[in-house]
């Protein structure tokens, strides 16, 4: 549907593909799932940073996946998981990237969203947003 040129790999790069996308969807498809991006990057960090949630297990999840196509990352997720039960690790930066690989993997969802929100956040601009 509407974001399926975002989805493919059309000719001539990574910024003809963003322009493709912003030309299908336009500015308000951008700025809704830019809104829905970051919404989910602050809400797994707060979690993250309160230890609200244990990131290793979807990422252990994730790790399983990449290693289908030769990216070997258990050593590294074993790191990080002595480093959380140890308490020591997620401080600051590390909690940040944790945060950023966690929203990466809910790319899925997060396009669901902002489809959805898409129609919405149309009539709103088209309402109020040209003045």
């Amino acid at each position: 549907g509407t974001l399926r040129i975002a989805l493919g790999r059309p000719q001539g790069g990574r910024r003809r593909a963003m322009q493709q996308a912003i030309l299908k969807v336009g500015v308000v498809g951008v700025a809704t799932y830019t809104a829905v991006n970051v919404t989910t990057f602050g809400s797994v960090y707060a979690l993250l940073a309160t230890r609200t949630v244990d990131p290793i297990p979807p990422l252990r999840r994730a790790a399983t996946a990449v290693a289908t196509v030769g990216v070997d990352l258990t050593s590294r997720i074993d790191d990080l998981e002595v480093a959380w039960t140890q308490g020591t690790a997620l401080r600051y930066g590390s909690t940040f990237v944790v945060a950023l690989a966690c929203t990466k993997l809910l790319f899925p969802a997060k396009l669901a969203v902002a489809a959805a929100l898409l129609p919405a956040t149309t009539r709103l601009y088209a309402r109020y947003g040209r003045r």
